[in-house]
């Protein structure tokens, strides 16, 4: 069992290791992107998709939506199936100047996997904030235009992580600057 100092230092390393040149060039393209900005992610990553879609807005005034509304979500995963609960609005919604950002601790879940070629066929661009790289996700990580790994496999840690690089994300596109 790992105790709180350990997490945190752990937490902290991970941090550390994030390749601030790929946040800094997710952030550039964010800014500079003319469409709308969906947030797609699962469990916790939909939490965080709803909080970056908020500090998009808010923080750096870009057009953004996190596709975690639950009345959608349900209605496509009870009337067609789970798999379609993104890619369904998606496929109503999303324009070729639009961009996915897609938050995924495993990186191998169906139904993101399935949003993902819908916006290929759209010809959006798909960026995608991951857990550790393995041979489950490794379709994922092929299919998207870039991808951000962060090497745990801990829910909790890497979903922090990637709030973190969200604020970070927020942050430079409000500034307008290349976030050095």
């Amino acid at each position: 069992m790992m105790g709180a100092d350990q997490y945190m230092s752990t937490l902290s390393c991970l941090i550390d290791r994030v390749p601030v040149e790929k946040v800094r060039l997710f952030a550039r393209y964010l800014r500079i992107t003319p469409g709308t900005i969906y947030i797609i992610g699962n469990g916790g990553s939909a939490s965080n998709a709803e909080h970056a879609a908020n500090d998009f807005m808010k923080v750096a005034g870009k057009r953004a939506i996190a596709l975690t509304a639950l009345a959608p979500l349900t209605a496509y995963a009870n009337d067609c199936s789970y798999n379609k609960c993104f890619s369904g609005p998606l496929e109503v919604l999303l324009k070729p100047e639009d961009t996915v950002l897609v938050l995924s601790v495993s990186g191998s879940s169906p139904n993101i996997c399935e949003a993902i070629e819908v916006a290929r066929t759209r010809l959006s661009c798909t960026l995608l904030l991951m857990g550790i790289e393995s041979e489950e996700n490794a379709v994922m990580r092929k299919i998207v235009e870039n991808h951000i790994s962060v090497f745990d496999s801990d829910y909790g840690r890497v979903e922090t992580v990637h709030q973190a690089i969200c604020h970070v994300l927020a942050k430079i596109m409000k500034e307008g600057n290349d976030g050095r």
